[in-house]
């Protein structure tokens, strides 16, 4: 008889969907953190030492410009003070700009070697002429941050499993 039989029983409750909405709230609360850290990042590097070419600002100040392959320099605001996060679901987070020029200053442009003087029409060149070398901030500020990014998303998920 099956009563007189001893038995271990092994079962396990099934706390999956308990689970998986713990996981979606990690996820969510890292997309939200991520973002904004990123943002700080990309901020950051505005105030970052440039070592390109230096020339006066007004009666007294001196701007001194990005060189190819840095993060670009500070010199209004309008670049640093443009970027924002968006937020199109709960899962994802753009960090981005609407100014123009970024793009260029990300990837490079080319540009004519040559351009004429308006008032006596006389061509002349500059090292500003012959295009513009990339000052990387997005590409560069993403794969810094990944290993950050990581660290942060394995703690959110850990928290939540508490």
């Amino acid at each position: 008889m099956l009563s007189d039989i001893l038995m271990i029983t092994v079962s396990v409750k099934d706390r999956t969907p308990e689970l998986m909405q713990k996981l979606q709230a990690a996820v969510e609360q890292f997309v939200v953190k991520g973002a904004a850290y990123i943002e700080g990042e990309l901020v950051k590097e505005s105030a970052g030492k440039k070592t390109g070419r230096s020339y006066p600002r007004g009666k007294e100040a001196v701007h001194t410009a990005s060189a190819p392959g840095e993060s670009p320099a500070n010199d209004s605001s309008n670049l640093y003070g443009s970027i924002q996060i968006i937020s199109e679901n709960s899962l994802e987070a753009k960090i981005g700009t609407v100014v123009e020029y970024a793009v260029y200053l990300e990837y490079g442009a080319s540009a004519p070697a040559t351009r004429k003087v308006k008032k006596t029409g006389e061509a002349v060149m500059g090292p500003h002429m012959g295009g513009m070398k990339p000052r990387p901030l997005w590409a560069k500020t993403a794969a810094e941050s990944l290993p950050t990014l990581e660290n942060m998303l394995e703690a959110e998920v850990r928290k939540a499993n508490r």
